[in-house]
């Protein structure tokens, strides 16, 4: 990602808000975060890296009525668990 000079600022902007938990954000060497949203949707895409290896994760969810993505931790707090789980077999 990222491995040419031009396309260098694209891991500074995806890195201002990596939208990592706490603990997370301490083990992945870097954390890169993309969202986005329209009425009904909601999507997110995170790339992180630890040492030489690197993850993607994604989720989106789209409903008919915009209330059912109102709370947006119904479906990021997952996403750190899929983190969690990452590290977890990463070190093992």
């Amino acid at each position: 990602m990222a491995k040419t000079e031009s396309g260098a600022p694209v891991r500074d902007i995806l890195a201002e808000d990596p939208a990592l938990g706490d603990e997370s954000a301490k083990w992945f060497t870097y954390g890169g975060f993309k969202g986005g949203s329209s009425i009904g949707v909601l999507a997110g895409a995170y790339y992180v890296e630890h040492d030489d290896r690197a993850w993607v994760v994604t989720m989106q969810t789209h409903g008919d009525d915009a209330a059912l993505v109102a709370d947006p931790a119904l479906y990021f707090d997952p996403v750190d668990d899929a983190m969690l789980l990452i590290q977890k077999d990463a070190t093992s």
